[in-house]
């Protein structure tokens, strides 16, 4: 589930190099220790740009199965010719999701440059046994391709639910909620509030990371309502099958789903999070927003 919406996982070439370095995401046993599980480090970021970034991914087994709750530090390295130059380290939290969802390990950073970066993950996993560093390399780009932080992204002028309307007209949302219908991004933008938008099409989503991020997003808005804005925009063009993405996410240079916008009183971009985004993680990022 964690890649069906999402890049695929780098593959043991892409690793970043220099010495102490190699070119591996197996995990090596120390001398004299137990030989640690086969691990795989899957990036689950697509749109990293030069900025402030939550770089986001998930640490798979040998059968492909999510490892959850190991407490993981992350070394970032400037990739230059054949050497790897260290440029940040940040601690690592892992946010589970709902049984037939993957949970994600989540580290906000920032990128200084454009090109190839490299990544190791180290840490300790839940049962105690040491994580033997696990390495790989990545992209960033110098802009990113949706809105970023600080940006005034594009108004959109969707279609918002008439009075009487059945919002299953606007939603794939089984048990869609009307208000999150009822508001332009436009409007959103100018109306003086903190806005939270979600891009995601719960019932074409081909993970299943739509619906229950979806749901968190609900419980968000019934713990602060009256002082945010909650939308909810789909991201294909039809409601009936996946294909053609929508406009909305057309002007803002989305390609993948579920994301989570936050936008501040003036209608600029504060945090962007793509896949799995639980309440946990957007709450102390909404916070800060309120009037």
């Amino acid at each position: 589930a964690l890649g069906a919406c999402l890049p695929a996982p780098a593959t043991p070439s892409d690793a970043a190099g220099r010495p102490g370095l190699s070119a591996t995401n197996a995990a090596t046993p120390a001398p004299n220790a137990a030989p640690a599980p086969a691990l795989e480090v899957a990036v689950a970021s697509s749109d990293l740009a030069v900025g402030a970034e939550r770089f986001a991914f998930g640490l798979m087994d040998d059968q492909g199965q999510l490892v959850p709750d190991a407490r993981l530090s992350l070394a970032f390295f400037r990739i230059e010719g054949d050497q790897a130059i260290e440029a940040g380290r940040a601690p690592a939290r892992y946010f589970a999701a709902p049984a037939g969802a993957s949970g994600l390990y989540v580290a906000q950073t920032r990128f200084d440059r454009a090109g190839v970066w490299g990544l190791e993950v180290s840490g300790t996993l839940a049962e105690g046994q040491a994580l033997a560093p696990q390495r790989l390399r990545f992209t960033v780009a110098g802009r990113s391709s949706g809105p970023a932080l600080g940006e005034e992204p594009p108004d959109i002028d969707q279609a918002v639910l008439e009075e009487g309307g059945d919002p299953r007209s606007l939603s794939t949302d089984p048990h869609p909620d009307p208000d999150l219908y009822r508001m332009t991004v436009a409007q959103a933008k100018r109306s003086g509030r903190p806005s939270l938008l979600l891009f995601a099409t719960p019932g074409l989503c081909q993970s299943e990371i739509c619906l229950p991020v979806m749901e968190e997003v609900k419980a968000i808005k019934a713990r602060y309502a009256g002082r945010i804005n909650v939308l909810h925009l789909e991201v294909y063009a039809s409601l009936n099958q996946p294909g053609e993405l929508s406009p909305a996410m057309k002007a803002w240079g989305l390609n993948t789903e579920p994301w989570v916008y936050l936008l501040d009183a003036r209608g600029r971009v504060a945090a962007r999070l793509e896949g799995w985004a639980p309440a946990a993680e957007i709450e102390p990022l909404l916070q800060p927003l309120l009037p």
